[in-house]
């Protein structure tokens, strides 16, 4: 086995070199391209969990997750989106027609959690003052989508709890009419307070249905009362900033240049040659599985009985400039060796 996978190593050896060479040029390719000096800029930001004010946005917040955690996956979900990256950009960059923009806004932003509460939103680039302007960007496109999503949501909220207080009052004054309507005719009951009327005068059974219908009525009213309250605070005073998203570190000018560390520099190479070992790894693997000609005298053990007693080099090889009476023994010595071996063993 040993050579047989030697005889295909040396007989292929410029098959299985070529995607190591190209995967080692392809890394140091892209070396070439990422090993020039960046600048970094990065604002934190400080995330708590959505309240009822906040609780309206289009964020879904996972409760097993931390604020920071949910907020860093809805910005990485966002920035996934053509519309929402290309009006960063367009905020950043206003006159470009950079065809790759997209891309480089996409790897070259990182936004992470550094802590339960704390999240960032880092940009790297070899222009300080674009490396700035796509962090601000960034963080003013979320908080105009967010603040328009709440806005949005708060006024179809108020719609909502405006229709259910105006139905809700409706049934408060029919029960408190009813109350009052049976305590007329009722003197036994004069002089009663409605709110909260002794035990005495509950022996009523009429009474104290429409005292208890009249004390639910009220109730649900007051509630309503303060969700329309709050969904009216929260459309009236959204304003551009998020109730449970405060900027702590404004993103500033980077002035230093940061030199990419010696891992960096290692890894492209790395990896391609890596990426090459594996394909030449796969390819051989792959060759020596699907090849049945016969090279060596152990390829011959399939044939029982059979003694190989000598062998010989491919006759329409001339490189070694073998005789010509030598090429054509090898010649009807191969030919008769086909002819005795089984239907599909090859050469």
């Amino acid at each position: 086995m040993a050579e047989r996978i030697l005889e295909l190593v040396f007989r292929h050896k410029v098959l299985l070199a070529l995607p190591i060479v190209f995967g080692l040029i392809g890394g140091v390719f892209a070396l070439s391209l990422a090993d020039a000096p960046y600048y970094r800029s990065y604002a934190a930001i400080w995330v708590e969990r959505p309240t009822d004010l906040s609780g309206a946005s289009f964020t879904d917040f996972n409760p097993w997750a931390s604020p920071a955690q949910n907020q860093a996956s809805s910005m990485k979900e966002l920035l996934g989106l053509d519309a929402f990256a290309t009006k960063i950009i367009a905020r950043a960059r206003p006159n470009t027609t950079d065809p790759w923009a997209l891309l480089e806004l996409r790897s070259n932003t990182y936004i992470y959690p550094g802590g339960s509460h704390v999240l960032y939103v880092d940009h790297r680039s070899q222009d300080p003052y674009l490396a700035q302007r796509m962090v601000t960007a960034t963080i003013d496109e979320y908080t105009n989508l967010y603040t328009s999503q709440i806005r949005e949501r708060a006024q179809k909220a108020k719609m909502f709890y405006e229709e259910q207080l105006n139905a809700a009052r409706n049934q408060l004054e029919l029960t408190t009419g009813e109350l009052r309507a049976y305590v007329a005719r009722n003197p036994q009951l004069a002089g009663v307070p409605l709110d909260r009327p002794p035990s005495s005068a509950l022996r009523d059974a009429e009474f104290a249905r429409l005292v208890a219908a009249d004390e639910t009525a009220r109730g649900n009213y007051d509630q309503l009362l303060q969700k329309f309250a709050d969904s009216q605070i929260s459309a009236n005073t959204v304003d551009g900033t998020v109730p449970n998203f405060l900027v702590m570190d404004e993103p500033k000018l980077p002035t230093v240049a940061i030199q990419p560390g010696k891992r960096a520099l290692l890894m492209p190479p790395m990896f391609g040659l890596t990426g090459g070992f594996l394909i030449s790894a796969t390819g051989f693997l792959i060759y020596m599985r699907l090849d049945r000609r016969i090279h060596l005298a152990n390829d011959l053990s399939f044939i029982d009985p059979s003694v190989p007693v000598m062998t010989l080099p491919r006759a329409k090889s001339r490189r070694r400039n073998w005789p010509s009476k030598f090429v054509r023994v090898g010649t009807a010595l191969q030919n008769g060796l086909r002819q005795t071996a089984p239907a599909g063993a090859g050469e």
